[in-house]
């Protein structure tokens, strides 16, 4: 059985399309877990009218306590062989009868499939679908050590024995896609005090618990680009917040490899501060210029001891080495200024 945890906030215009997905599975030995994190509008509602017609339907709900909370609410009430996580936004393909044949003939722990990414309805990309020539691609020991090396350095480095072209990869971050041997994860959980790459962070340990993973070369997943998502968004006033947890965690896995995957998660964490200057200081409408620039430089203090050992000849990205040069020498002036004009630019 599988056990597909489905977390929901404000979600009544996407949602039926969401758990239709799964209900019409052809794969039907399944649980639709929906765990409402405090819902203000419809959806709590639209999740009882599904579970009162389907008895697969299992519904919990809660106040709002965050995506990882209700994940994790998920996780506990799970009594499949496997787990899949599905957000609210989005869909699952028909195709799990398939996954699941493929996980139990190659006694697999994790099957990595393929997402498909659509706004308003349009195709935009596929990632992971179509890349290789065989059906799948099976990764355990060192080849699967290097992919879980891949999803901390994804946009950082690349392992060329693991590329397919020069623009496509295999990539693996995130939980959306997967599917789960449950008793693979063990007492894993995602942590709730991260903001955000939590699901990132979950992945991350979940390939240092497992022993075989399946690339499966088709899409399994849709997902629905949207404007609001907390990764698309400008001023975010809990990022900083969020972005010291991450920063402290990457910190602490930095020496899990060698000195080259060291110094790609000191670059990550350079980015992730970059990110706080940016979502939580610059974009700031409420805060005035010699307060912005004083915060820049509380945050350049705070990440002073876990950039203290990366040297500029060492960054990859030319936009990085101009932001480490900066913060080496103490530029806060300058540092608000370079993010003002990603500001008016856009990006």
């Amino acid at each position: 059985m599988i056990s597909i945890i489905v977390p929901i906030y404000n979600a009544e215009n996407s949602l039926r399309e969401c758990i239709d997905s799964v209900i019409y599975q052809d794969y039907s030995n399944i649980e639709l877990i929906l765990v409402d994190d405090g819902s203000v509008d419809r959806s709590y509602e639209i999740c009882k009218e599904y579970k009162n017609k389907d008895k697969r339907i299992r519904l919990h709900h809660q106040s709002n306590l965050g995506v990882s909370s209700a994940r994790n609410k998920g996780i506990s009430m799970a009594n499949g062989e496997y787990v899949f996580f599905l957000d609210s936004d989005d869909q699952c393909e028909n195709i799990l009868s398939y996954c699941v044949s493929i996980m139990k003939k190659e006694n697999i722990d994790l099957l990595v499939g393929g997402t498909d990414y659509y706004k308003n309805n349009n195709f935009l990309i596929s990632e992971n679908a179509n890349l290789f020539g065989e059906e799948y691609k099976i990764y355990s020991d060192d080849s699967k050590s290097k992919l879980n090396r891949w999803v901390m350095e994804r946009n950082i480095t690349d392992f060329p024995e693991l590329l397919v072209s020069s623009r496509k990869t295999i990539r693996i971050g995130g939980v959306a896609a997967k599917l789960i041997r449950k008793k693979s994860m063990g007492g894993l959980r995602f942590i709730e005090n991260l903001g955000y790459s939590e699901d990132l962070v979950f992945l991350y340990e979940l390939l240092k618990k497992i022993d075989r993973l399946v690339v499966l070369n088709k899409s399994i997943y849709r997902y629905n680009y949207r404007e609001d998502s907390a990764t698309n968004s400008g001023y975010n006033p809990k990022i900083i917040r969020f972005n010291k947890e991450l920063s402290k965690y990457i910190y602490k896995i930095s020496t899990d490899y060698d000195e080259v995957y060291e110094n790609s998660m000191y670059e990550k964490i350079l980015e992730i501060y970059w990110g706080s200057i940016i979502h939580g200081i610059t974009y700031n409408p409420n805060s005035k210029f010699y307060e912005k620039l004083r915060k820049i430089s509380d945050e350049s203090k705070y990440y002073n001891s876990m950039l203290k050992k990366l040297k500029i000849h060492n960054v990859r990205k030319k936009k990085n080495k101009l932001i480490l040069f900066l913060y080496k020498n103490n530029m806060s002036l300058c540092i608000f200024f370079l993010s003002y004009i990603k500001k008016i630019k856009g990006e």
